[in-house]
């Protein structure tokens, strides 16, 4: 809850911000489907009558472990019956820890990310869209008649069918705009024949330095003798010339060895 107050006070709601309520969001309806599908494997008694005393801390256990107790109370009453737990839990649109709650949260994240940037998502938010509309046009008593548990099982998988789609999707476009930056880059640090006539004198007399690089690469012309000489140069401490001129370079002391 700390983390949830600073970021929603703090952060920009820009896109960063929706990426944090999608993964929160998606985390919370797999613990919730997870919790109700564990819960409701075994009902001994009628889901339409009020759960006996000796059961009734139980129910309450799982309330308050959702965070639903004083919800499900001012909603209903104190009074637990099995089949309102499970509408509240599952379908219950206003409560923010309830599974359909979350999936619209999903949904409503994926469309904001494809506003805010020009990465559309497409497969994402149709799935989410799909398990929105499960969750809206369901009815409890067809939920429950059916199980509970094999429900909760398929809003799980149709969920991490979400996510997995949505990381995929997201790595795509990110390998995608590194290739492009990475290209402009290329092309902004090419060098060019006047770039090297405007290098100082110690590039220019790159002859008088010739490491086995540059000694291999010296047909290649000017600009593959610069380009390689200061790849070296950012390796080796290199030098200045002497004051007469005449010695050249000295020769050259790794970084990793120099005193």
């Amino acid at each position: 809850h700390l983390f949830q107050g600073v970021t929603d006070s703090t952060m920009s709601h820009g896109e960063g911000w929706q990426y944090i309520q999608l993964g929160r969001f998606v985390e919370r309806t797999d613990s919730l489907a997870r919790l109700i599908g564990t819960h409701f494997t075994r009902l001994p008694h009628p889901l339409d009558q009020a759960v006996e005393s000796e059961e009734y801390l139980e129910w309450v256990g799982l309330l308050k472990s959702c965070a639903a107790f004083e919800a499900y109370c001012k909603t209903y009453t104190a009074e637990l019956r099995p089949l309102r737990v499970a509408e509240f839990l599952l379908l219950n649109p206003e409560f923010p820890h309830s599974v359909r709650f979350s999936v619209d949260m999903v949904h409503a994240a994926l469309i904001a990310v494809g506003e805010l940037t020009e990465r559309k998502a497409e497969q994402p938010v149709r799935l989410a869209g799909r398990l929105r509309a499960t969750l809206r046009f369901s009815q409890i008593d067809e939920i429950m008649a059916s199980g509970a548990s094999g429900y909760v099982d398929r809003v799980r998988w149709q969920c991490a069918q979400v996510f997995s789609k949505c990381a995929c999707s997201t790595v795509t476009n990110m390998l995608r705009a590194f290739s492009v930056m990475s290209r402009q880059s290329m092309l902004a640090r090419r060098p060019s024949a006047c770039d090297f006539h405007q290098l100082p004198v110690q590039h220019q007399r790159a002859d008088q330095f010739q490491p086995p690089a540059v000694r291999q690469h010296r047909g290649a012309g000017a600009k593959s003798a610069v380009r390689i000489f200061l790849q070296v140069e950012t390796r080796f401490h290199v030098a200045p010339l002497d004051v007469a001129g005449t010695k050249g370079f000295r020769q050259p002391v790794e970084m990793g060895n120099s005193r």
